[in-house]
């Protein structure tokens, strides 16, 4: 009976473990929009220069964002030298974990301009970052309804089924 209730469990945190992946994407894509309106209200009005931005945007948003900007700040204190675009990019691939790869592409066009352009010019790319990003953000929540719910059903009926072969 240990077993068998070891077998159900293990099948269903499976299932919920899939489902808990799908809630981390939302909110990492979540944090990331917020932490985008944040820098486009700096650069728009108080012309916040970009390491004071990313400490701001480091200690303001929360979640994954928070831990990417903050990775950007000490890479850019640690490596002077090097182009914020490449600096983005590193701190993008080692802290987007939880994010798809369309939404780091987004995130990794948006850093190949910050830095380079006029204001005018990163705040456009970082208006149509958001918006990509928004609309990223809309199919990740429908599949986190969707597959979410399936996922731990599955995981519960896999472990039924586990446990009707087992006994």
């Amino acid at each position: 009976m240990i077993g068998a209730l070891l077998l159900f469990c293990g099948t269903a945190a499976i299932g919920f473990g899939a489902a808990a992946g799908l809630r981390k994407r939302t909110n990492a894509l979540l944090s990331f929009l917020g932490g985008l309106t944040i820098m486009e209200v700096e650069m728009q009005f108080r012309l916040t220069p970009m390491p004071d931005l990313l400490d701001k945007l480091a200690t303001e948003t929360g979640g994954a964002a928070g831990e990417f900007f903050a990775l950007c700040r000490d890479s850019l204190f640690r490596l002077a030298d090097a182009p914020l675009s490449q600096l983005w990019r590193e701190a993008l691939h080692s802290r987007g974990g939880m994010l798809a790869e369309e939404d780091r592409r987004v995130l990794e066009q948006l850093g190949a301009v910050l830095g380079c352009y006029d204001v005018d010019g990163q705040l456009s790319a970082i208006e149509e970052a958001r918006k990509r990003l928004e609309e990223c953000h809309r199919h990740a929540e429908a599949r986190q309804v969707n597959l979410g719910k399936m996922y731990r059903v599955l995981g519960m009926a896999a472990g039924i089924m586990s446990v009707l072969l087992f006994l």
